[in-house]
């Protein structure tokens, strides 16, 4: 957990004249009354070091800036307990040896479990009071189960949609120990194909939310009609519990709420920005150049590209292996050129290790190739 006062204090003083102007500026609009952290999604195709890129970015603004700041997975397939060689699962916790830095690695099966479970529950309820059969067949008539069944078998990036909208919850509470705000929100996503589904999904759920709303209409409008039709049948044992239903509708429209709040963060050019990372292969670039193109007509703003594993001049000259991978990259890191030159970029080049980059300490040195200081207005 953080440490104590005395020793916050004595962290800060360690900082740069340049992190304390930039961490006074985040103190001014931490008092804004809606005032949210800013945001960091990393992405790009796998294996290109997102997640040691996640990692290092999270390490550097804590250590160098004194920002709180949480990084938190959505990949199903997590590395960033690996990276930074310490256990994590969906609770968000402080990483030792670094004074504001969170973590956590978000189930997003278990969050795709829960929305499964809420709209079965809606289905269920809505059949049992009145709105499975007859006249007035709702469940039929909206097509709820054709719903459940693509539930069964749901469309790449549903479950990492499903578990952002339960992610800014958690970071909406604040730090775990005192309930500080987050400056900084670090999101180390899955690979490009399930990024780029997410950001069409919130359109496919739109769907089935507006069926929600038509459902929780007619059900309260229809309530003294139901009733009417369950007492006159002498053969119908069924009660009609309009209160049971809207309260699972509701459930859903929460989550509805809570999806829309991470599409609205997506596009807020004032509160987040997606980094994309890649190596200088021809397959890493073409993903590239797709994910740029589509983040920038959902109106998402790119700033920055880190080329991992670039081999320099010093390191190609060690082995014939290296200077034939130099020589290969050159081409690609051209074209990684034009592309930010087209699209307004800024292309950090991260040399290549020989080692994998892993711990706080390790991911402090990586940090600070990537991140070198900049001016504090321009921090974010």
């Amino acid at each position: 957990q953080s440490s104590s006062s005395s020793s916050s204090s004595s962290s800060s003083s360690e900082l740069s004249i340049e992190a304390k102007l930039a961490k006074m500026e985040m103190d001014i609009e931490r008092q804004s009354d809606d005032y949210e952290p800013k945001f960091t999604i990393m992405g790009g195709k796998g294996g290109v070091g997102k997640t040691s890129s996640s990692a290092s970015l999270a390490v550097h603004l804590a250590k160098n800036y004194g920002f709180k700041v949480a990084i938190v997975s959505t990949d199903p397939a997590h590395s960033l307990g690996d990276s930074l060689r310490y256990p994590l699962d969906g609770e968000l916790r402080n990483v030792p040896g670094v004074d504001g830095l969170y973590a956590m690695e978000v189930d997003t099966q278990d969050a795709l479990d829960q929305l499964r479970t809420a709209v079965k529950d809606m289905v269920q309820s809505t059949k049992e009071n009145g709105g499975g059969g007859g006249g007035f067949d709702l469940v039929g008539q909206l097509k709820l189960e054709e719903f459940v069944e693509t539930l069964e078998t749901p469309p790449p990036g549903a479950d990492e949609l499903v578990a952002l909208a339960q992610m800014l919850k958690i970071i909406k509470k604040g730090t775990p120990d005192d309930g500080s705000p987050f400056d900084h929100v670090i999101v180390d996503t899955a690979p490009t194909g399930h990024t780029l589904r997410l950001l069409s999904l919130p359109s496919f759920l739109d769907k089935f939310f507006e069926r929600l709303k038509k459902v929780r209409d007619k059900v309260s409008g229809a309530s003294t009609l139901l009733s009417m039709f369950s007492s006159s049948s002498s053969s119908s044992s069924s009660t009609y519990d309009e209160p049971e239903v809207i309260e699972k509708v509701d459930r859903l429209q929460n989550l509805q709420n809570s999806i829309q709040k991470v599409t609205d963060l997506l596009s807020n050019e004032d509160k987040t920005q997606f980094c994309i990372v890649t190596i200088p292969t021809v397959l890493a670039v073409a993903e590239t150049e797709r994910l740029v193109a589509s983040l920038q007509e959902q109106h998402i703003q790119v700033k920055h590209v880190i080329a991992n594993q670039v081999v320099t001049s010093s390191e190609e000259s060690k082995s014939a292996y290296l200077s034939s991978i130099s020589e290969e990259q050159q081409g690609m890191m051209g074209e990684i050129q034009n592309l930010a030159d087209a699209k307004g970029l800024n292309v950090v080049k991260v040399p290549y290790f020989d080692a994998e980059v892993r711990s706080v300490f390790g991911l402090k040195i990586l940090g600070d190739v990537l991140f070198p200081p900049v001016p504090a207005a321009t921090t974010k």
